[in-house]
């Protein structure tokens, strides 16, 4: 076996990456996949192979470039994602139920949630309120709105800017 068929995915191997019909050519190829870590992890990769030929043009080896490109795919998909929602805020809909629906399956091809919500803020009332939101636990449906107070919603708001926030950092955020 080949050091870079350790890479592979196995969904990667059944695509024939290790194909070596570009050897047998004389050519080069680049292609982009998912390869996987020693520890498991999957990172995106921009593969570069190429035939290595003697004097003659006789094919006596393979070079193989690997560029990790994780960063970049990750950049174009938020960057991809953002411009779907724009072009669905453009969009008329029925309700801003069925827009929040739309946003909650764009952001859900990066991101796994297992709650979303969108809240609006009254100012003047010291309110919040959810038009819209997904849990999978039954609390949040007690709170379509509620007096601005100590949370998760607050903390986004007093802050001034959206936030990606893993388990350790709610619970910190909580004071748990």
């Amino acid at each position: 076996t080949h050091a870079f068929e350790k890479l592979l995915t196995s969904e990667e191997k059944k695509k024939g990456f290790l194909n070596g019909d570009f050897r047998k050519k004389g050519t080069a190829v680049t292609y982009e996949l998912q390869l996987r870590t020693k520890s498991g992890n999957l990172f995106w990769a921009s593969v570069y192979k190429a035939s290595v030929k003697n004097n003659r043009g006789k094919v006596i080896g393979t070079l193989l470039s690997i560029n990790k490109i994780s960063k970049q795919k990750r950049e174009l998909l938020w960057k991809e994602i953002s411009s779907n929602i724009l072009e669905k805020a453009n969009r008329e809909y029925i309700s801003v139920n069925a827009f929040c629906r739309e946003i909650f399956i764009e952001l859900t091809r990066i991101v796994h949630m297992d709650s979303f919500s969108i809240a609006l803020y009254d100012r003047e009332n010291k309110l919040l309120s959810f038009p819209f939101f997904i849990d999978d636990k039954p609390t949040l449906s007690n709170y379509i709105q509620r007096k601005f107070d100590k949370g998760i919603t607050e903390y986004a708001i007093n802050k001034g800017s959206s936030m990606l926030l893993n388990e350790r950092q709610i619970t910190k955020i909580k004071g748990i």
